[in-house]
């Protein structure tokens, strides 16, 4: 217990020290400190949730595109959901990062086959026939 309870201070102090870095006026810094709070950040963190939310509306197109993958990777219930406005990035490597992390999801998928982008429509239907195939199989 107090070993665990250790750890879990170190990882508060490098979570808190990853959210200050996500407030940087540095893009590339902003864009480090998001892909790696979802690496080392408490899943059922609210504070982490909100700063990777704010991430989504950032300036910069490479945050925004490390954003949506933290918040893939840490899962739960809004995922889907910031998956959906990612694809309705400005930015195609935003989009693209999104189609990319979607695993199993049909609608976001199908919405991705309306995307401006032939590579994105390709990604999508392509992950969309991998999805038809597992499921006949």
């Amino acid at each position: 217990p107090e070993e665990q309870a250790q750890v879990d201070q170190v990882l508060q102090e490098q979570t808190d020290q990853l959210q200050k870095q996500a407030q940087s006026k540095d893009p590339n810094q902003r864009a480090e400190a998001i892909g790696n709070i979802a690496a080392i950040g408490l899943k059922d963190d609210p504070a982490i949730d909100e700063t990777l939310r704010a991430a989504m509306n950032d300036k910069d197109a490479n945050v925004r595109a490390q954003a949506i993958r933290a918040i893939v990777q840490r899962g739960g219930e809004e995922a889907a959901d910031q998956i959906g406005m990612a694809l309705k990035d400005k930015d195609v490597n935003v989009r693209l990062t999104a189609v990319s992390d979607i695993q199993d999801d049909e609608t976001l998928l199908q919405q991705a086959l309306n995307d401006s982008d032939p590579i994105i429509r390709d990604l999508a239907k392509s992950k969309l026939d991998d999805m038809a195939y597992r499921q006949n199989k």
